[in-house]
């Protein structure tokens, strides 16, 4: 699970020129935290920690709600507590043992468009994810007009390539 709009939520109040901006977003998408330790900004080293913070939802949620956040980043931090905490309640834990839910917190996969909770599927064994999907803004042609949308993908051709072979029975024509 992921929050692709936190880092702006965390540079929101910034003045920041379009260079420094978009060299944090680099350094945000590459993991570079060196870089980011090397710049000056407010919320600096609580973007260090969301980054560190990646892991077991549960590791991951403690370790963000403990740090400085602005009211808009901590309302998009609940909203992800309560999707984990639905996600339990379905006992999909004890269902599917092999099962685990983790949080990047600032992982966007260039998908910038996402306006809220997003998260991506991966398969044990298998190097790529097999989907991904979230909430994101269609604009309309005002941004009155805009809506939200929650949507997914799967990537059918990754998931056939993990299926396990089928084997062809003989068939004799008569």
């Amino acid at each position: 699970l992921n929050l692709p709009g936190i880092v702006g939520a965390l540079l929101a109040t910034e003045r920041l020129d379009e260079i420094q901006l978009q060299t944090i977003m680099n350094a945000v998408a590459h993991k570079d935290i060196s870089k980011i330790s090397t710049m000056t900004f407010s919320y600096r080293d609580t973007l260090i920690a969301l980054m560190q913070s990646a892991g077991m939802a549960e590791e991951a949620l403690e370790s963000i709600e403990r740090l400085d956040l602005p009211d808009n980043a901590r309302r998009e931090c609940a909203d992800l507590r309560q999707v984990v905490e639905i996600l339990r309640q379905q006992n999909i834990y004890k269902e599917n043992p092999d099962w685990a839910i983790t949080i990047d917190i600032t992982e966007n996969r260039g998908a910038s468009y996402h306006s809220g909770i997003s998260f991506s599927i991966f398969v044990a064994g298998v190097t790529c994810e097999v989907g991904c999907g979230g909430r994101y803004k269609i604009q309309g042609e005002t941004a009155k007009n805009d809506s939200e949308a929650t949507g997914f993908t799967l990537y059918l051709e990754t998931l056939l390539n993990i299926l396990p072979q089928t084997t062809r029975s003989k068939r004799i024509l008569v």
